[in-house]
């Protein structure tokens, strides 16, 4: 089932956090100067992770920082110099 995010949240509004974390992650990577595609490995690994502990009868709250570097570590194209750059 794929909703909007608004839709989900008022049906199941314990998602709320979980969505929350999934669009400041994203801005997170838009900030960071990732592209659009490396934004894009991103977000699908962040909402796969987020599905998997859903799945798993876990709702996510965040530990958004902590998300965001180990997915930038991993995103294609991206190396540990550019980083360091910064």
């Amino acid at each position: 089932m794929n909703l909007a995010p608004e839709e989900a949240v008022q049906r199941y509004p314990e998602l709320a956090a979980a969505y929350a974390a999934a669009a400041a992650i994203d801005k997170r990577a838009e900030s960071s100067g990732l592209t659009a595609e490396q934004r894009e490995v991103v977000a699908r690994r962040i909402l796969q992770k987020i599905a998997a502990r859903i799945a798993g009868g876990e709702i996510p709250t965040g530990r958004i920082q902590e998300t965001v570097q180990a997915e930038k570590a991993e995103v294609p194209g991206r190396t540990q110099d550019r980083d360091a750059e910064r």
